[in-house]
């Protein structure tokens, strides 16, 4: 029923798109053109795949790409509505004004969905509108980048800065006459060097008309500085390249909310060690073939404290127990909370029997002292697998330590059983 509904709507929607009198775009939320109508070639000249993702911008006028290619972005990163004049140049030279205009799409809750828009042909343009418009382009596209509330760079093709906006300096905490003096290559993290590098010779290429990066710049301080760091080729009135042109977003705060958020999402907030996800993230950085050794801990009576002292003691016990554990492990090794009572501890480059069986014996150790739980003390055991082989094995290797864990349990728990077989 939703499959046959989704596809009227979107057999309505294309039948109004070619239909419309207007050039019509629809783009993701990100401002990447997804669809075009007809309307948009005829006005054009250009077939639809042109103006897919930031395609379209090779198509407008040399002399005012700086400015409509600034104000979308600005549009897109601030929610803003676009609405612009300027000329469009045809892939046969030709040119015609246009008015191009473009509103955000939100959902029921209010977030950007998508982009819709349209380009008209400017009635209300009079012939010498294109020559005033030329004459204007320089004072119109200085008032938009030093006004930007993102940082903007005009660099030459080597990367040299040669105009910065307040912006960008006081995102790198350096002056305007010690940007000028400078390089978007001095500038740049020296780990994020080749792909600012590759995206720019790209741009030179003709591969894409814009490209956007995730990337490092260095404060004054010899600082990172996280940003976003939209780039598009400047061309003039002869069709050769001259100068790229940089909107950079300070993103720091953004990435550290998403890191703040993947550590909570890897990490047991009762114990603050590692959980599920953590510890299978964790083994995905293994080197391939190496040897490990996989140690996995059942708590024994811990039902019993949980269920006779209460829930508050039992947590007590669990982060007590989860600090013992890592206290009696090495430095390398990484420590899970993998269920309720139960943890894993993963040891690189410790393979042997005896040092296995020994770290254990150190675990059930630790883990059977007493705990001061309130005005009292509980204690609790530990039935310990342990199994061993190369990392490319590790989810049999888990496999092979639990059910050893499970053996001693059976045998009375408090005890270390090593995993058979392989």
């Amino acid at each position: 029923m939703d499959d046959g509904r989704t596809r009227c709507e979107k057999a309505i929607l294309n039948a109004v798109l070619e239909r419309s009198p207007a050039a019509v775009f629809l783009s993701d939320p990100d401002g990447r053109v997804e669809t075009v109508n007809r309307r948009w070639c005829e006005l054009t000249g250009a077939p639809p795949e042109a103006a897919l993702g930031d395609r379209w911008m090779t198509l407008v006028h040399p002399g005012d790409r700086a400015e409509v290619v600034g104000a979308w972005w600005t549009a897109v990163q601030y929610d803003a509505v676009f609405d612009r004049r300027f000329r469009i140049q045809r892939p046969d030279g030709t040119e015609t004004a246009v008015r191009g205009t473009a509103e955000r799409v939100v959902d029921e809750l209010g977030r950007t969905v998508g982009w819709t828009g349209s380009v008209q042909l400017d009635a209300d343009v009079d012939p010498s509108w294109t020559t005033a418009r030329t004459r204007s382009d320089n004072g119109r596209f200085e008032q938009a980048f030093d006004r930007s509330p993102i940082g903007m760079a005009l660099t030459t093709l080597e990367g040299q800065y040669v105009r910065v906006n307040q912006a960008m300096c006081d995102l790198l905490g350096r002056s305007h006459s010690d940007l000028l003096d400078t390089s978007v290559l001095d500038t740049t993290h020296p780990e994020d060097l080749n792909r600012t590098v590759d995206a720019a010779v790209e741009l030179l290429d003709g591969t894409t008309p814009s490209f956007s990066l995730e990337k490092r710049f260095v404060s004054v301080d010899g600082l990172p500085v996280w940003t976003r760091a939209t780039t598009t080729l400047l061309r003039g009135e002869d069709g050769e390249p001259r100068h790229f042109l940089t909107q950079v977003e300070d993103i720091e705060e953004r990435r550290q909310l998403m890191q703040q958020l993947h550590q909570a999402a890897i990490h047991d907030p009762l114990t603050g060690l590692a959980n599920r996800a953590g510890l299978e993230e964790y083994i995905d950085t293994l080197v391939p073939g190496t040897d490990i050794g996989v140690i996995a801990l059942d708590l024994d009576r811990f039902k019993y404290v949980n269920d006779s002292a209460g829930h508050a003691a039992g947590d007590e016990v669990l982060r007590v127990v989860a600090d013992r554990i890592v206290s009696a492990v090495r430095m390398v090794d990484h420590t899970a909370r993998t269920g309720g009572d139960e943890f894993m501890v993963v040891c690189p480059d410790l393979t042997s029997d005896h040092d296995l069986a020994a770290m254990a014996g150190r675990l059930v150790a630790a883990i059977c002292e007493p705990i001061e739980v309130g005005d009292g003390q509980v204690r609790v055991g530990a039935s310990v697998g342990v199994a061993k082989g190369p990392s490319t094995d590790v989810p049999e290797l888990r496999i092979r330590a639990d059910e050893a864990s499970y053996r001693a349990k059976r045998d009375g728990g408090a005890i270390v059983a090593m995993a058979t077989g392989h």
